[in-house]
């Protein structure tokens, strides 16, 4: 059996930072470096921004952070169940067993962090390990479960 590769899963983070900041708007330059002058992002800050929003990460695909700190995506099939949690300096992780059918359901763990800082604007910058430091999205943020019903059916695709 074929697990996941991580180049699916950054595939996945790479399309959505593309789509949710948008490729031609002005501020979506994504910068190599942290923002000079730059401080830590609180935790407060972090999760007040997540919680409880669904991530819209393709015209079909995403993922929830609920309240309760699980975390569920879908993408292109695959499912991903776990948990996400923010640190005291405001990286953000999630933790998750991504499933899918191979020939039988396979499922792979996988944790992604990012690094959130406030920058002396006081705009909230998020390091993307594939792609540097962009402005966290406000765009593709939404609130509610978005994908509750299409992960539900996934779910019960796989015999999860």
């Amino acid at each position: 059996m074929r697990t996941f590769s991580k180049a699916l899963i950054y595939g996945a983070i790479a399309l959505s930072t593309i789509i949710i900041v948008g490729v031609n708007s002005p501020t979506s330059a994504l910068a190599a470096k942290k923002p000079a002058g730059s401080k830590p992002a609180s935790k407060e800050l972090v999760t007040r921004a997540i919680a409880g929003k669904s991530w819209k990460w393709s015209s079909k695909d995403g993922a929830h952070f609920a309240r309760n700190g699980k975390f569920s995506a879908i993408w292109e099939g695959t499912v991903a169940l776990g948990d996400w949690t923010v640190t005291d300096v405001g990286t953000l992780c999630h933790d998750a067993t991504w499933y899918k059918d191979d020939n039988g359901v396979v499922g792979e763990r996988y944790k992604i962090c990012f690094e959130h800082v406030v920058a002396p604007d006081g705009n909230l910058w998020q390091n993307d390990p594939n792609h540097g430091w962009k402005h966290f999205p406000k765009k593709g943020l939404y609130y509610g479960d978005w994908y509750r019903s299409k992960i539900a059916r996934q779910k019960k695709k796989l015999g999860l």
